[in-house]
């Protein structure tokens, strides 16, 4: 590696590996402070990109200046509220999918429960109509006939 620090970053926000959170913004980390295995099991991750930190900026970032800190907090504060507000309704997103994901698992239940009554009709279905079948091979079968009645004169 060309420079002692790494740049990571995930194929999406919120992956975590090795007790840390990556995402789509770089996390730029010191490999010694992390210990051989755990830079081997990152770099070994598909879902994260690992470089050398250097590969991203030939200029060292400038340290911010209290103006620049002061700007940054102001940002914070003015959109708190809309990150608050998103994450109010990620929950309840995340509620309304455990509440279809329980509606579906109930309605494969119900239609697991009605393809087997169905198949239960069927088959009753096919017996009745094997006994309506025979007894119609029976009837027009020589002999098979029932006999008929004939009315009797009246003394």
């Amino acid at each position: 590696m060309s420079g002692p620090f790494l740049s990571i970053t995930a194929d999406s926000n919120g992956f975590r590996r090795a007790g840390m959170a990556f995402g789509l913004t770089a996390v730029v980390v010191d490999p010694r402070e992390l210990g051989e295995d755990v830079v081997k099991a990152l770099m070994s991750e598909p879902r994260l990109t690992v470089r050398p930190a250097s590969e991203l900026t030939s200029t060292p970032a400038e340290p911010l200046n209290s103006s620049s800190a002061d700007q940054i907090n102001d940002l914070i504060e003015r959109y708190q509220g809309d990150i608050d507000a998103l994450n109010e309704e990620l929950g309840e997103a995340r509620a309304n999918l455990v509440t279809a994901e329980d509606e579906i698992s109930r309605l494969k239940s119900d239609l697991a429960s009605s393809a087997t009554a169905f198949a239960e009709l069927e088959a009753r279905l096919a017996g009745v109509q094997e006994q309506l079948s025979a007894a119609q091979t029976q009837s027009d079968s020589p002999g098979g006939e029932p006999e008929k009645s004939t009315p009797r004169p009246k003394k």
